[in-house]
C-alpha cells in the first residue's frame, strides 16, 4: 500500500471514530415518551376527594391529580360507553365514526389509535374493558388485567397502554358504610334508595382507587415511568342525572395528566378540550403529524402554556338505542364553555 493511500485510509478511520465519539445523545424532547391512559367507567367528577367529596376515600386518585395537569373542561362526546370510547380511540365524533349507539360499530375504513401510533414505532395495548367494535378496526394488543405485569416486562418501548377499568360501573358491591352518613349531592332526592345506591357506588370507587394504584405500581416496577405521560379519566358520568344524557354532569369528565421527563408549563387547563383530541395529542407527543381529517385537535400547545383555545365549541350527542330501556330518541348539545 502506498503512503498516499495509507494516509487516506487513516484519515477516514479517524473521521469515523471522531463522529462516533462526538455523537450527541438524544435530548429529552427527541425521546419518544411512553403513553399511559387509565379510564374509569361511570365515574363522575364530583365523587373525588380532589374535587371536594369528603365521604368517599380516593387517596391514590387524589395524590395523582394533585401532581398532574388538571383539565377543568374536558368533555366526552357521548355519555355512553361505546360511543365515548370509539370517539376517544378514533378522534372522530360519533356521527363521523359511525358509533352513535351503545354496542355499535364504527364505519369501515375509520382509523383508530393503534393504526396511528404503530407506524411511529409504538406497541399499543388495551388492558381490561373493550366495548368497541369491530375488533379488527382496533388492532390493540388485548391484555387481561391479571397479565399486565408479564406484558409490561416483555414489551419493547416506546409503548402506549390503555387500562380500561370496569369500576365503578354497576352492579355495585355491597357497601358497608353508614347509610345515614352518606353525602347526597345538592338537588338530588334524598331517599333511602338513593343512599343505598350511592353507598355501593362509593364502595366501587374505593376499588377503582386501588386498581389505579396497582397500575401505577406496575408501570414503575418495570421502569416505564422514567420518560412517560400518564393520564387518568373516565368515559362519562354516573347514571344519576348524567349517563345517557347531554347534561354537564354526563359529558364533562375528570381528566388529569401527569408527566415524567416531559416539561409542561401549566398546572391547569381551562380551555375546551374533548376526547376526540386524545389521538392527535398522542400522535404529536409520539413525534408524528396529527391528521387534518379527524375532528380532534392536539392540545400539546396548551400543555406548553399557550392561552389560545383549540376549540370554539364542543359537541355532545346521545341516541337512546342499544340500551335496555327507553324509546329511541336523539339528544344533541353544543357548548362554548359558558353556556
Amino acid at each position: 500500500m502506498n503512503l498516499k493511500l495509507l494516509f487516506l485510509c487513516t484519515s477516514l478511520l479517524l473521521c469515523l471514530l471522531s463522529c462516533s465519539i462526538n455523537k450527541t445523545p438524544k435530548s429529552a424532547d427527541e425521546v419518544k415518551p411512553n403513553l399511559f391512559l387509565f379510564i374509569a367507567d361511570d365515574l363522575s367528577d364530583f365523587v373525588l376527594g380532589i374535587t371536594g367529596n369528603q365521604y368517599v376515600q380516593t387517596p391514590v386518585i387524589d395524590q395523582f391529580a394533585a401532581n398532574a395537569v388538571s383539565f377543568t373542561r374536558m368533555y366526552t362526546p357521548s355519555a355512553m360507553c361505546a360511543p365515548s370510547r370509539s370517539a376517544l380511540f378514533t378522534g372522530l365524533y360519533p356521527h363521523r365514526n359511525g358509533c352513535h349507539m351503545n354496542h355499535g360499530n364504527i364505519y369501515d375504513g375509520v382509523k383508530s389509535l393503534p393504526q396511528y401510533l404503530k407506524p411511529l414505532g409504538y406497541t399499543v395495548a388495551l388492558v381490561g374493558k373493550t366495548h368497541i367494535k369491530p375488533k379488527k378496526a382496533f388492532p390493540f394488543d388485548y391484555v387481561h388485567p391479571d397479565s399486565l405485569g408479564s406484558y409490561l416486562s416483555s414489551v419493547s418501548t416506546p409503548v402506549c397502554v390503555i387500562y380500561a377499568s370496569n369500576e365503578p360501573h354497576g352492579p355495585h358491591a355491597k357497601g358497608t358504610n353508614d347509610l345515614d352518613a352518606v353525602v347526597i349531592p345538592q338537588k338530588w332526592l334524598n331517599t333511602e334508595k338513593t343512599r343505598q345506591k350511592l353507598v355501593g357506588y362509593y364502595a366501587d370507587i374505593a376499588t377503582l382507587d386501588q386498581e389505579l394504584n396497582n397500575f401505577l405500581t406496575a408501570i414503575k416496577q418495570y421502569q416505564l415511568d422514567v420518560h412517560s405521560l400518564i393520564t387518568f379519566t373516565s368515559d362519562h358520568g354516573y347514571e344519576y342525572f348524567a349517563k345517557w344524557s347531554c347534561y354537564e354532569a354526563g359529558l364533562r369528565v375528570p381528566f388529569y395528566m401527569q408527566s415524567k421527563g416531559i416539561v409542561f408549563k401549566t398546572e391547569r387547563i381551562d380551555q375546551l378540550t374533548s376526547f376526540v383530541d386524545i389521538v392527535p395529542t398522542f400522535v404529536e407527543l409520539a413525534g408524528g403529524m396529527p391528521s387534518n381529517e379527524i375532528d380532534g385537535k392536539s392540545f400539546v400547545s396548551l400543555l406548553k402554556g399557550s392561552n389560545k383555545s383549540i376549540h370554539d365549541f364542543i359537541y355532545g350527542a346521545h341516541t337512546t338505542r342499544g340500551i335496555y330501556s327507553g324509546l329511541a330518541y336523539p339528544i344533541r348539545s353544543i357548548t362554548d364553555g359558558q353556556w
